[in-house]
């Protein structure tokens, strides 16, 4: 009866230290992440965005119901930079995701 409580005690302390390490990884990432909204924050201007939305059918079991997954393209400036960051939403999967590439300068137009 003892062995069996220290090994529930050291299971469930490794399980604990597994978890905690989890969600503090997972809050560092969330804070690193560049979104078009912490952008704007920052000072830089959506100048264009593209929406596209396409009609799927949903996902099994619910293959009887619409999906739509929408994919937004915003561009952004600041000073003589651009980003451009891409929203994809998932409606079936009310998910998310949200990517922002590179900073790289905008061109001089050479014909000026």
């Amino acid at each position: 009866m003892k062995t069996s409580g220290y090994l529930f005690f050291v299971l469930g302390s490794t399980l604990l230290i597994f978890l905690g390490q989890g969600v503090s990884l997972a809050e560092d990432e969330e804070e690193e992440k560049v979104t078009v909204y912490s952008l704007q924050q920052e000072g830089w201007e959506i100048i264009e965005s593209n929406t596209r939305e396409e009609s799927l059918p949903g996902l099994p079991p619910y293959q009887f119901l619409r999906r739509v997954v929408s994919l937004t393209t915003y561009w952004l400036q600041r000073d003589k930079e651009e980003i451009v960051c891409q929203i994809l939403y998932d409606s079936q999967l009310d998910r998310q995701q949200e990517e922002c590439g590179d900073r790289y300068p905008i061109p001089v137009n050479s014909d000026a």
